[in-house]
């Protein structure tokens, strides 16, 4: 097939129900700065409120009002996004934008993209879309072999991370509160119940170490989403155990990957803390501690994503621990790993390995068009859309 005559103009949309900062916040704006490098992209905001992960960004960005009640009001205003920016593909970045998208795509006639971005596979509604980005090989292998799908267009795409850049001020300000002859460990994530095992195994770690003639320390750095979780934590703190939960750290807290020797992770911010070279932990369902990435468990925890759902079939925590306390002894081991990790960032992480899969992407659906409105699933998607953010407009 030929290429479309036209180069891609891309117009990503995400809902902001909340304090927007979550991962897929950073994913998008990852993948469209990237992409703008090559061809014009510009975001748009749906809700009451501004990311400040998609304020920072050098794309143009926007807020659209959605609050579940103004629904017309909410189309109208993409549509005038839409004929100020002359996009050739609207990309959602989540299934309640895309309740609202795929209307105005239908009313524009343009094609429309949508990103599943991460985590588990679907158990409940998950609406139609003619072209679906999968972050996971775990999403990639459910949305294949589900009837409902099965004409869909997927792409696996899992490179979504830049190469982080140390905020020096803001690593000063935390190290002085820190041990400098002591390793650290690092874990980043919000408290609450998601990742309340992730910041539990990570504490737990960290305390059997020291316990065991081992020294290290851990610094948490996070939003305290929810008090009982945030509460939780702060009870299991030692001498040991540094939170950080101010804006001051909470902001662009990946910038603060270069206090960590280990970084306990998942998903996106595993990929970011490969960028740095440093040692990755991620959680074990159902573990007591965190399992160290290796080059034999690397794959198993790709295909899902470096979730905390992430498990083996032949795990030994005790065995993990062991080589854990001693890479915490031996800094040559851990170099190892560092050296590691920083190969598996370039060849399985960075976004501009995925540029071209992008591109192709929305060079497809340019090409293909505008696909079926699929009027029943269109219809439930845009009324738990409106349920979702008439809920959030009201908290």
């Amino acid at each position: 097939m030929n290429a479309p005559a036209t180069e891609p103009r891309v117009l990503f949309f995400i809902s902001v129900m909340g304090h927007g900062r979550g991962g897929h916040f950073y994913s998008l704006r990852t993948t469209a700065e990237a992409l703008s490098a090559h061809f014009p992209c510009r975001i748009v905001m749906l809700g009451k409120k501004v990311s400040p992960v998609i304020a920072s960004s050098s794309v143009p960005h926007s807020l659209v009002r959605a609050t579940g009640w103004n629904h017309p009001a909410a189309v109208l205003a993409i549509k005038r996004e839409i004929r100020e920016f002359r996009p050739t593909v609207l990309h959602s970045f989540d299934v309640s934008s895309h309740g609202l998208v795929r209307a105005a795509g239908v009313l524009s006639r343009l094609p429309v993209v949508m990103t599943k971005a991460g985590g588990p596979n679907p158990k409940r509604f998950f609406p139609r879309a003619d072209h679906i980005v999968l972050f996971s090989k775990e999403n990639a292998d459910f949305f294949a072999a589900h009837p409902k799908f099965r004409r869909a267009r997927r792409y696996h795409i899992p490179n979504r991370a830049v190469e982080i850049q140390d905020d020096p001020r803001r690593i000063a300000k935390a190290r002085a509160t820190l041990d400098p002859n002591r390793p650290t460990f690092l874990r980043i994530a919000r408290f609450n119940p998601h990742y309340r095992e992730s910041l539990v195994q990570a504490v737990n770690l960290v305390k059997r170490l020291n316990g065991d003639g081992a020294p290290c320390q851990l610094v948490l750095i996070g939003t305290p989403q929810i008090p009982a979780v945030y509460g939780e934590i702060l009870a299991l703190r030692d001498e040991h155990i540094h939170i950080f939960a101010e804006d001051e750290y909470t902001v662009e807290a990946s910038q603060l990957l270069g206090l960590a020797d280990f970084v306990v992770s998942t998903g996106r911010s595993i990929m970011e803390a490969s960028s740095k070279g440093k040692v990755l932990l991620t959680p074990y369902a159902g573990g007591t501690i965190p399992v160290l990435v290796t080059p034999e468990n690397f794959q198993s925890f790709f295909e899902t994503n470096f979730s905390p759902r992430n498990s083996l079939a032949d795990y030994n925590e005790e065995a993990n621990y062991a080589r854990l306390r001693t890479l915490v002894t031996d800094r040559s081991q851990a170099d190892q790993l560092k050296n590691q990790s920083r190969e598996w960032f370039d060849r399985h992480f960075s976004i501009h390995g995925a540029i071209d899969a992008y591109r192709d992407v929305y060079e497809t659906a340019m090409r293909v068009g505008v696909g079926s409105p699929h009027p029943v699933d269109a219809l439930l998607n845009s009324a738990l859309s409106l349920r979702h953010y008439a809920r959030a407009a009201n908290e």
